[in-house]
């Protein structure tokens, strides 16, 4: 019988002891500074998501969070970065909009944009401001849209991605007008080149402009959401400036990961995104910066709403006869 109770008491021993590295492994994370990869150039809308993203997540706790700029190829260089990362939560991905259209804009993606990541949860979505510098002969919208149509053709407008070029595309048709679209690589030069009148219109988000908008150094002429922005509350809409209606163009930042996340490693990231997205200060200075934080930030919400805009956008491209480069 002793036998029996020795026998009995080693076993349960030895199983205790094999669940504890796992235990351990679980509680621990992050054990060591987590990467965030984000695809753009420093200073875009991007950086202005992440980078207080990565200091609150931090605090919270206890391991350092780096942003990593790697901007390049429509952002599949940062992509691809994460895509081939271990599966162990070490290299996150602040993932936009625009990386779930990239196979239908870029010839050879190494990566499936949905099927190679596991998304953990949304931060927060916002629209593009279409801009120009003061000294246009036009200071709105419905001027805008007057003067391309007498002078067809002779108006270049920049944009860095896909939705922005969307914005021209669906602009063009709408009120009848050739506004010419150059491709530029990041949000600085783009609006560098507007503000020194290299280029006569840009298409970007809020935070790559709310430094020369609040200098008067460019004049925004209007907003691409349904809404008006708290952080610049006196440009319309393009709806309200020109009657323009259905011209709702966003993009979007989730923070996502490689394919086959832990499955506790997604819930604790789930957890802390959410508790970060929703602290009061987080939330205004994201809206101050022009965009609208995540309500949700749970997983299966962010999936469903990246589906669902990859297949709209999707289609709006197509529709655009725009081609992989």
């Amino acid at each position: 019988m002793s036998r029996f109770i020795s026998t009995t008491r080693s076993l349960i021993l030895t199983a205790v002891l094999a669940l504890i590295p796992f235990a351990a492994l679980t509680q621990a994370y992050p054990s060591k500074a987590v990467r965030l990869v984000v695809p753009f150039p420093p200073g875009g809308s991007a950086d202005a998501a992440a980078r207080p993203l990565a200091e609150k997540m931090g605090a919270i706790i206890g391991q350092s969070f780096v942003v990593d700029n790697k901007p390049g190829g429509l952002t599949v260089i940062g992509a691809d970065i994460v895509a081939k990362a271990p599966s162990d939560g070490y290299t996150l991905f602040i993932m936009p909009g625009t990386h779930v259209l990239s196979p239908m804009l870029v010839k050879s993606v190494p990566f499936h944009p949905i099927r190679d990541f596991t998304t953990i949860g949304m931060i927060a979505t916002i629209p593009y401001v279409i801009f120009s510098d003061s000294k246009q002969p036009f200071s709105n919208m419905k001027e805008l849209i007057a003067y391309a149509r007498a002078n067809p053709g002779k108006l270049s407008i920049g944009t860095t991605d896909s939705p922005s070029r969307l914005v021209v595309e669906s602009l063009n048709a709408s009120a009848k007008i050739q506004l010419n679209n150059i491709n530029y690589k990041g949000a600085a030069q783009l609006a560098t080149d507007v503000v020194g009148g290299h280029t006569h219109l840009g298409v970007l988000t809020p935070p790559s402009l709310l430094a020369f908008y609040k200098e008067k150094r460019i004049q925004a002429l209007g907003i691409t959401g349904n809404n008006r922005l708290t952080a610049m509350p006196a440009v319309p809409t393009v709806a309200e400036a020109a009657g323009i209606h259905d011209h709702n163009f966003q993009t979007w930042f989730a923070l996502a990961g490689p394919a086959n996340l832990p499955k506790t490693v997604v819930m604790q990231l789930q957890q802390l995104l959410q508790k970060v997205v929703s602290e009061a200060d987080m939330r205004e200075r994201l809206v101050n910066q022009g965009m609208e934080p995540a309500n949700d930030a749970g997983t299966e919400t962010a999936t469903a709403y990246i589906l669902s805009e990859h297949n709209r956008m999707g289609k709006m491209i197509q529709a655009a006869g725009i081609k992989p480069e």
